[in-house]
């Protein structure tokens, strides 16, 4: 049985993964096409949580992904045990604490407090699934726990380079090129795959961005730029300028937690009208606006893709 399917039993982890948002949710929107998106979402800046869009039997969209890729409670992804280019792969592992984003490198690096265990190693996609996801190989030191230290994840990788049959499993959607700029700035798709527990810190990044689920869960919290200044972003002499400081998503969640004393402000852009959280199910689209700040924590063992686009 995976590590992560007897995590949630107790601990750091469960206590993440059951905690709810103190931010508002998205609205759910259903299937849209691309003009639709353009003239609701796209050309207003405006977030969008599509429901089903590429899993939904009805949409003109689905992905094979969704079914391809899915596997059992010993084997979460078992489907990509099958396509050999991913397997083979060699590909960057983030392995961190849990909840704990890349941002703890940079405190670290910058002299503030950091837990001096994110780190990066570089692997075969097998290994990687071996170790991360469906616990065949021990990486986890604590005897006490039925939790993992450290959760390891496979982020911003462009697979599709390594392993192209992935464009049949994940064709582009049309939404991509629905703006004034067309196919114009289609900059890149990344995969996401990792266990419960990984963590993308708040930062924004300076493309339009459609983040699709393929399998698993995940919690998404959009700020938009106005709230910049309460978001304690690193100093603008920072290589990391674009992301916050802050270490977790505990201050943004219902938890009994003082890091929220740590950062006052922060509570300002919680209560932002325009600051809103997602949960992604299977088949879900979340559109984040070019510029808006967002963190991304995974509640299962989960596979996502995403495209950056103008």
């Amino acid at each position: 049985m995976s590590k992560f399917s007897n995590a949630v039993k107790g601990g750091r982890l469960s206590r993440l993964i059951e905690a709810q948002s103190r931010l508002k949710p998205l609205k759910p929107s259903g299937i849209l096409s691309p003009s639709e998106f353009n003239e609701k979402h796209l050309s207003k800046a405006k977030p969008g949580l599509f429901k089903g869009l590429i899993r939904d039997p009805q949409s003109p969209y689905r992905w094979p992904a969704c079914q391809k890729w899915k596997g059992n409670e010993n084997e979460p992804l078992a489907g990509l045990r099958e396509i050999k280019q991913v397997q083979n792969a060699n590909v960057e592992v983030e392995v961190a604490p849990i909840g704990t984003g890349y941002n703890d490198n940079i405190n670290r690096q910058e002299g503030k407090d950091g837990t001096h265990e994110w780190t990066q190693l570089r692997m075969p996609f097998s290994i990687f699934q071996d170790a991360f996801i469906d616990g065949k190989i021990p990486w986890n030191n604590s005897t006490q726990s039925s939790e993992p230290e450290l959760v390891g994840y496979v982020a911003q990788q462009d697979l599709f380079e390594m392993a192209p049959i992935l464009y049949e499993h994940c064709p582009p959607l049309p939404h991509s090129t629905a703006g004034k700029r067309e196919a114009n700035e289609q900059w890149r798709r990344n995969l996401w795959i990792g266990g419960a527990g990984t963590f993308t810190p708040i930062h924004r990044d300076p493309y339009e961005n459609l983040f699709a689920q393929i399998v698993g869960r995940k919690r998404v919290h959009i700020f938009p730029p106005k709230v910049a200044e309460q978001l304690y972003l690193f100093d603008r002499s920072s290589r990391q300028s674009n992301t916050s400081a802050i270490p977790t998503e505990e201050p943004l969640l219902d938890l009994d937690s003082d890091m929220s004393d740590h950062f006052p402000l922060l509570q300002q852009a919680i209560q932002d009208p325009d600051a809103a959280c997602a949960i992604l199910e299977p088949g879900d689209v979340l559109y984040i606006p070019q510029g808006f700040y967002h963190c991304i924590a995974s509640l299962s063992i989960s596979a996502s893709a995403n495209a950056w686009f103008r």
